[in-house]
């Protein structure tokens, strides 16, 4: 009996240990498997390290040998597919039924496959920009920013309800721009999802206005207050409008008085006559816009030019007398500038008194 009990025990010997080392095995397959679901997880998710979900049993149920809802979707992609794209791919779906997508419950730190523990409520975030929002017009680029407060961010926007204005669109950052093409009141709703997919709305409004009519209201001639004479000079013109702006126009008509001294054109430029003294113009404009005609004077003096004594003379006439009476003769000659018309009258005086009379000939 010794030598059988001998025996028996050191088969069972033999039979625990092969259990024990199939048992082994087993336990490191599945290991294996656990250790590559729960790294990818760990690898997607990086903020579950050391948290509730940092376990098998975010895919499993009460062991491992069971799946729960969300490791029942993970496993139905197939094991052709990446674990980690199989991962990425569920995000979207609610596995366990309990209304709050899988990746929300992830975030929120709660098991995604099961209906019994689900996040708190998340936090979302609340639209600050108040309401109407800055007008615009026809034409005019328009750009208007929407802001938020509180929840997850990054935000993402949209438009809920309602429509906007022709011309403008509402970027997923929030800015509402373009060129409005339509006037009038527009109403419309606007949402904002937070990064945790909670989301809040405010409804908004926004006026789009047409241009503004503007009349003509001033005129003003620009240009110098003297010119000399057969000279020339422009001028321009400056109209005023309702809105406070001006701007250089082209008067509908220039005009200048006495029309013998001078003349302008329709380009604004003045010509000057010569003249013996100097003389008065007064140039005039007009303008017409939008039915409205507005007009300006503005008085210019003609400069004659300054008369140089003759740089060369020859006598008309001579004559001789003794010192004790007075004698003269006529003489003509040009000025400094070659210019024939000037003549006059020498006078000599006793003890050497020179008097020059001089006239000016009319051309």
């Amino acid at each position: 009996m010794k030598f059988r009990d001998g025996k028996i025990n050191s088969m069972n010997c033999v039979l625990l240990v092969l259990v024990s080392l199939v048992c082994l095995v087993l336990s490191n397959v599945n290991a294996h498997a656990q250790s590559s679901y729960l790294t990818a997880f760990r690898t997607r998710y990086p903020a579950t390290a050391g948290t509730k979900l940092d376990v098998c049993q975010v895919c499993h149920g009460a062991s491992t040998s069971q799946w729960n809802p969300y490791g029942q979707a993970i496993r139905s992609l197939g094991s052709g597919v990446n674990i980690t794209t199989r991962i990425t791919n569920v995000e979207s779906l609610d596995s366990d039924g309990d209304g709050i997508n899988n990746v929300t419950e992830i975030n929120g730190i709660t098991f995604p496959g099961d209906p019994a523990d689900p996040p708190s409520a998340p936090v979302a975030p609340t639209i600050s920009t108040a309401s109407p929002l800055p007008g615009g017009t026809v034409g005019t680029a328009y750009s208007q920013a929407l802001a938020a407060t509180g929840g997850t961010s990054p935000y993402s926007w949209s438009v809920s309800a309602g429509t906007l204005p022709a011309g403008l669109s509402l970027s997923p950052a929030g800015v509402l721009s373009g060129t409005p093409t339509a006037q009038g009141g527009y109403n419309f709703t606007v949402r904002v999802t937070g990064n945790n997919g909670a989301s809040s709305t405010k409804p908004l409004s926004l006026t789009i206005n047409t241009v503004a009519a503007v009349t003509l209201t001033s005129l003003a001639i620009n240009g110098p207050s003297s010119v000399n004479e057969s000279g020339t000079a422009t001028y321009t013109a400056t109209a005023g409008w309702s809105d406070g702006t001006t701007s250089t126009v082209t008067p509908t008509t220039w005009g200048v008085s006495p029309a013998t001294l001078t003349s302008i054109n329709a380009s604004g430029v003045l010509t000057t006559q010569a003249v013996d003294t100097d003389q008065t113009a007064t140039v005039t404009a007009s303008y017409t816009f939008g039915g409205v005609t507005r007009l300006d004077t503005q008085p210019v003096t003609i400069t004659a030019s300054a008369i140089n004594p003759p740089a060369s003379a020859t006598t008309a006439s001579t004559s001789t007398a003794d010192t004790s009476s007075s004698w003269g003769c006529a003489v003509a000659g040009r000025n400094a500038t070659g210019d024939p018309g000037i003549d006059g009258f020498l006078i000599l005086a006793p003890l050497g008194l020179v008097a020059w009379r001089i006239r000016r000939r009319k051309r």
